[in-house]
């Protein structure tokens, strides 16, 4: 992952998982994140508007999921949607499927910040 995040990024991703602990990190991986990839993924094949209120809601998880990864640190959350953007799999997850619901969470995430 060197070719993504800086030195700085990369230390500062090993402090926020010191700090977040290997309890939360599991947690999130096995459960947090499969739950809320399967609720987009649901709403999106049922074609609910990127501006539906149940679609925010989703992307404000989505949002928090990724903060508490990255610290809030906008350079880092580039690099990890650069590594979803340029990478196959990612610990044995195919980006491909990743990617579109990616897309369908930003376009959720602009409407908010239009609001």
């Amino acid at each position: 992952m060197s070719k993504y995040y800086t030195s700085e990024q990369q230390e500062e991703l090993r402090q926020r998982a010191e700090a977040i602990g290997p309890e939360r990190i599991r947690e999130v991986e096995q459960k947090k994140w499969p739950e809320l990839i399967a609720e987009v993924r649901a709403e999106m094949e049922k074609g609910t508007d990127s501006g539906s209120e149940r679609i925010q809601e989703l992307a404000k998880r989505w949002m928090n999921l990724v903060r508490e990864f990255t610290g809030g640190n906008s350079g880092i959350e580039r690099a990890a949607a650069q590594v979803w953007q340029q990478e196959e799999s990612i610990h044995g997850y195919e980006t491909a499927p990743m990617r579109e619901l990616m897309g369908y969470i930003s376009k959720a995430i602009a409407s908010s910040k239009k609001n």
